[in-house]
Parts: structure tokens; sequence; C-alpha cells
């Protein structure tokens, strides 16, 4: 047996039992207990008795009808250091697991600065826009000199102080630094984008990619709230993709809004699409730095649109790989394909099974 598939079993064997554990010390979803929730955990504890199939083997059919063992195992192995590995079978546990697993980041003392943070709710000043009520935090006393509006503490949180889009557990960290040029994908109202200026500094460039309306609207206030960095960030509204000028239909609202390239019930708006590829070159920018992707599931799509400004600058890559179980394997696949030598890391940022992202650093 691999060690990655002993590791993924004994996961799954340690945590099977931790039935809908309370988790009230952290904000996240609120799980509810409920008595048919009850009721199914303590079937599935007697499944191995009924079936005699041990639950390990059960779970693992489960994640075999989304992805390959073996293909996750490839990039097991292709992680480059122990933290990302170790990481990456809690998080393969967690994907069938799900409510049962603890990570690692429960315990991480930055959450006592959410809720010093969530504190400024009681007082700040509002706005709506597109008949949204966005809050107004200010970061000073958190090392940044900026204030912006935003819906949730929770997405403001995780940007400035868990600084989601940094690889700590390297030396040097991967990370945004000071003269880079780097492509926001779904910059939604401009925090990140804003971020991402306060690290790349008067020599760096943002290219911030968002094309819903709520979030064009709360990144111009959000601009004018910041002048010492709205010169660097250039809004652009398009939806990336792997071509440009496609039509696709837009699904849902706010942080999670979705494409297709299939009309149905829930797809009713049109976005126009621009590559990464395109965009640099129409543009004439000299280099791109660092590339972040979190664009509800379009990852994959964005980066085969990226693969020439990939090829020629080897950017920092940071990509959202939460959103479709296939891109645990996919994503890291793809960008090793390209044989440009990238390394690769694993980072997670809250409790359940969103905010994981890919790091991938090559050397120039």
């Amino acid at each position: 047996m691999s060690e990655f598939l002993l590791r993924l079993k004994n996961e799954i064997h340690i945590n099977y039992n931790n039935c809908y554990p309370n988790r009230d010390v952290i904000p996240r979803v609120s799980f509810d207990v409920s008595l048919r929730k009850r009721i199914k955990c303590f079937f599935e504890k007697l499944l191995p008795f009924i079936t005699f199939q041990s639950r390990e083997d059960k779970f693992l059919a489960d994640i075999e009808k989304e992805v390959k063992i073996s293909q996750l195992e490839q990039i097991y192995n292709l992680l480059n250091d122990q933290y990302s590995k170790d990481l990456f079978v809690k998080l393969v546990a967690m994907k069938v697991l799900r409510h049962r697993m603890i990570l690692p980041v429960e315990k991480a003392s930055e959450w006592q600065k959410y809720y010093e943070l969530d504190s400024q709710l009681k007082n700040a000043p509002t706005v709506s826009i597109e008949g949204k009520k966005f809050v107004l935090y200010n970061l000073k006393d958190y090392g940044y000199n900026i204030e912006l509006y935003e819906k949730v503490t929770y997405a403001v949180f995780m940007e400035f102080i868990m600084k989601q889009y940094e690889y700590r557990h390297t030396i040097p960290k991967i990370k945004v630094s000071a003269g880079d040029y780097v492509i926001d994908g779904g910059a939604y109202v401009g925090d990140t984008s804003l971020y991402f200026a306060h690290e790349a500094g008067k020599e760096g460039k943002v290219f911030s990619f968002e094309f819903l309306k709520e979030g064009l609207e709360t990144m111009k206030v959000n601009l004018s709230k910041n002048p010492k960095y709205a010169p660097q960030i250039q809004i652009v509204q398009n939806a990336l993709w792997k071509n440009s000028q496609e039509k696709l239909y837009v699904s849902g609202s706010g942080a999670g809004t979705k494409v297709s390239m299939q009309k149905n019930g829930k797809y009713n708006d049109i976005v126009s699409t621009l590559s990464i590829d395109d965009f640099v070159e129409s543009n004439k920018i000299e280099k791109i730095d660092f590339i972040k992707l979190d664009i509800e599931g379009a990852e994959l799509e964005a980066l085969y649109g990226a693969k020439n400004v990939i090829t020629k600058f080897k950017p920092k890559l940071a990509i959202c790989i939460y959103h479709d179980f296939k891109h645990y394997y996919s994503v890291p696949e793809y960008i090793n394909s390209l044989k440009l030598g990238y390394k690769f890391y694993v980072d997670h940022f809250s409790a359940s099974e969103f905010e994981t992202i890919l790091f991938a650093e090559a050397d120039k």
C-alpha cells in the first residue's frame, strides 16, 4: 500500500467517529445537529457491520466517484514540503468526512483578531449598493492604511489578517513582493486588490478582473476611499476564460457568482470573456509576477488562457482549488504539464472545506 493511501485511510479511521463535533469556537457555517442527522450518523457507524465493507473503503469508493485515488496520489508526491503533504491528506479526507474533520487552522492564534475586527460592526458606517448592505472596515490597527466596504468580516479577516494569498511555510515566502505586477482574478469589491497593492508598493500594479455589477460599484467606492493605492489598480470588466470574446451565462450573486457556457434556469445574464494571454499582449504589459485566481470553479479555464504568460514570465501562482474536487488534481497537473519547473504547495484557511489554495513557484 502506498504512503498516500495508507495515510488517507488512517485519517479517515481517526476522524470517522467525530460525528457532528461542536464547532462554536470559530466562525463558520453552522451545522444543524438535527435528530435526522444524528440518526443518519448512527446508521453510518453500523455500515461496516451491515455491508461487510470497511468504512475506510466505503469512503475511498466515494472519492473515486469524482477523482481517482491514483491521481490524488500523483499530486501528493508532487508537493514540495511536508506541511503541504500532511495538509493535503487531511483535505482529501475532509471531502468525504466533511464536518467530522478538525483542521489545524482551528488552533490559529489569529482568530482572536477576527472578533476584534468584527466588533467594528457596531458603530461602523454602512452603504447600500445594488440593494446589498456593506460595512466600512478600518484596518489601521492591523498594519494597513486601508479602509474598505465589505459585506462580511470573514472576507476581510481572511485577506488581511490570515493573509490567505501568502504561503508562509517556505523561505522566502511565496507572496506578492515590492514592484510585482499582479493578476487579481475574482476581485469582487477590491479587497484583495487593495491588499496586493499594499504589498506591491508604488512600483507595483494590480489588474483586477471583475464583471459583477455589485462588485464593480463597491470596488469603485473602495478605491475612492484609498487614493494612495487606487492609481496602482486597473479594473478589467471581463470574466477570465481560456478564450476571449466568448459569451458566458452568469448565475448567482455576490462573491459566489458562477459562469457557464450552457444556459439553463439558473444562468440568465451574459458576460464577455477575456484570456490573460490576450489581455497582457494587447496591453503590452511588460511582465506578470503573480497570478491569483478565485473565480468559482473557472480557475482551470483561466489557466488554459494564461499558458503563454505563465511560460514567458513564470509568475508565482495562488489558485483556489476548493470549488471543484477535481481541481485538487487537474490544476496542479496542468501547470506541471507545462514543464517549467514549478514547485507546488497547498495551504488552507478555514475550518471547513473552503479556502484551499494551491501555491506554485518556479525558478526564473
